[in-house]
């Protein structure tokens, strides 16, 4: 394992997971909302402008919401052990 601090400040390149085959493809942008007294939300966009517009509003009219950066929701395929199908 790697210690993030003996990393240092070298730029962190993604570049390799580009045409990785197990990339699933985006199928939309969730954003999550927390307020303490109200619980947590959690609207979902179909593109990453529409999620960050919303996500950069939110943050501009309140001081009392935790929200976070858009993320993407990626369509994966389901597994169910064969000791459980019918």
């Amino acid at each position: 394992m790697i210690d993030i601090l003996a990393l240092g400040t070298r730029p962190v390149k993604f570049d390799r997971y580009k045409d990785s085959s197990m990339g699933f493809p985006v199928i939309g942008y969730v954003v999550f909302v927390y307020h303490t007294d109200i619980g947590s939300h959690h609207p979902q966009f179909s593109s990453i402008d529409e999620a960050e517009e919303f996500a950069n509003d939110l943050r501009a009219v309140s001081n009392n919401l935790t929200v976070s950066e858009p993320i993407a929701v990626t369509a994966t395929e389901s597994y169910k052990p064969k000791c459980l199908q019918d």
